[in-house]
């Protein structure tokens, strides 16, 4: 099974991607590795043989270039920000 288009154009455009669970959005690899190398095309292939049906997470940080700001209510984050 291939990954699909979208999962290959974020690796493509230098993301780091790796399969999630779809329940918990949890990475189902050992993220940490991938903040600083991106899988390749052959191991998106893989981890989609055997995740069928996960979702896909892009890694922040300086890698894939992208900065998340999580603004949480619940936790004051508004009023942080």
């Amino acid at each position: 099974m291939t990954p699909p288009d979208q999962v290959l154009a974020c690796q493509q455009a230098g993301w780091s991607v790796v399969p999630a669970a779809i329940e918990r959005k949890r990475a189902m690899v050992p993220w940490l590795h991938w903040q600083t190398a991106a899988a390749g095309p052959e191991l998106l292939a893989e981890w989609a043989r055997r995740w069928s049906r996960c979702n896909w997470a892009v890694i922040t940080g300086p890698l894939s270039g992208i900065v998340v700001v999580d603004i949480d209510p619940r936790h004051r984050g508004d009023h942080a920000l």
